[in-house]
């Protein structure tokens, strides 16, 4: 039984997970509220830090179970969140204590919003570098065949001398025998036929991948230790990056859904009902009472018809519809008295009869009509120009600088 659970709790892992647990948890919640990231929380960020440094130490998780927060006073962080992040992604170790590791490769799964929704597995096949499997990435039939460089004497280098003129220079150089490691195979009959000593070979491998409910755009999800390797070097990661598809009905954004539906008039006026199936495949039903009219561009929210919240399933977010009202583009006259007898007021019933009475009795009238104004003719855009540049001829003399200028008064 452990005396605190807050370490734990931030990880959102059990007491009694195992390292590897402790490990994938961290990475998952670091990526999320690193500064960098649109939902970053610096605050959180470096909590995280702390509880993964304790927790992923034998020695201070012991000291952790067994005393809670008092038993670790007094022990600093071993190096700035930052640092305990950049182990994971490649950018370095905070101490020198064993082989550096690869860089890590990216790998991207296109995925559906209703994959998204539900959850994804599938494999992917991944082009890496690893370790020869006939010399496990000794480069020779054995391990003495690797000997110490003659040429650079195990240094790796070489010096060059250099005679120009009465001067003579000197240079240090990478050994070409030996690629700078300081060992090769002098025997080339003991170079490994796979990979002619090279200690690496390229490898296709299929990598099962387990994309969680509500994942988002640009997740990533790492793989250790499933990367490159190169000698005297660690395995590096794989990172599979999440690449939501475009939907043809909903946008997203992070938990909510938003989406647009038209209705004609008398649905706007009277009420609706309509089915949809949703991204799970269930039909869903959305009711507007004939109480309630709907006017243009108004939004309603339709709570728990959102996507799932990544890593709590419990959760789900909003769809949000967005109400277009399609109007009828002509009236006949028994639709329009039927409008006037139902909503026309004295007023507007006034008004109406006299534009059909309408005279033009010196009075100038225009018979309206929609256009979109952002829509213009070549005469009209060509009528607009500046008339100070068309006015001149082209023969015109222009002193100074060309069109009208300002003066302050």
């Amino acid at each position: 039984m452990v005396k605190e659970t807050e370490f734990y709790d931030l990880l959102g892992v059990s007491p009694s997970a195992d390292p590897q647990t402790i490990k994938k948890a961290y990475y998952k919640l670091a990526q999320k509220y690193h500064p960098d990231k649109p939902t970053g929380d610096e605050e959180l960020f470096k909590k995280i830090g702390r509880a993964y440094e304790v927790l992923s130490d034998p020695t201070k998780r012991e000291n952790y179970d067994n005393y809670g927060e008092k038993g670790i006073e007094g022990q600093p962080m071993s190096g700035s969140p930052f640092d305990i992040f950049s182990m994971f992604t490649g950018g370095g170790r905070s101490s020198n204590r064993g082989p550096k590791q690869c860089q890590p490769i990216g790998q991207e799964v296109s995925c559906t919003l209703e994959e998204l929704y539900t959850g994804k597995r599938t494999s992917v096949s991944v082009k890496r570098q690893r370790q020869c499997s006939q010399c496990n990435g000794v480069g020779g039939k054995t391990a003495d065949a690797i000997k110490k460089c003659p040429d650079c004497k195990g240094n790796g280098v070489v010096v060059i001398t250099q005679q120009m003129g009465p001067m003579i220079t000197q240079r240090q150089t990478t050994c070409k025998s030996c690629s700078g490691t300081g060992e090769r195979i002098t025997d080339p009959s003991l170079i490994c036929p796979k990979c002619k000593g090279k200690r690496v070979m390229v490898d296709m491998a299929k990598i099962d991948v387990h994309i969680e409910p509500g994942a988002f755009d640009g997740f990533q999800i790492p793989h250790y230790g499933e990367g490159d390797w190169a000698p005297d070097c660690t395995a590096g990661d794989l990172v599979i990056i999440v690449k939501q598809v475009p939907h043809k009905i909903y946008t997203r954004k992070e938990a909510d859904l938003f989406m647009t539906k038209d209705i004609s008039l008398e649905e706007s006026l009277c009420g609706f009902s309509y089915t949809f199936t949703h991204l799970n495949k269930e039909k869903v039903t959305i009711y507007v009472p004939p109480n309630e009219p709907v006017r243009q561009g108004k939004v309603l929210a339709c709570e728990g018809l959102g996507m799932p919240v990544q890593g709590l399933s419990h959760e789900t977010g909003t769809l949000f519809i967005t109400f277009n009202v399609v109007e009828p583009k002509l009236l006949t006259e028994e639709q329009r008295m039927k409008i006037m007898d139902i909503l026309a007021t004295p007023a507007t019933r006034q008004s109406i009869e006299l534009a059909k009475t309408l005279k033009h009795d010196g009075v100038t009238t225009f018979h309206l009509k929609y256009k979109d104004p952002n829509i213009r003719t070549k005469a009209q855009a060509t009528s607009s120009r500046n008339a100070y540049d068309t006015g001149r001829g082209d023969d015109d003399e222009v002193q100074g600088g060309g069109g009208a200028q300002c003066q302050a008064m």
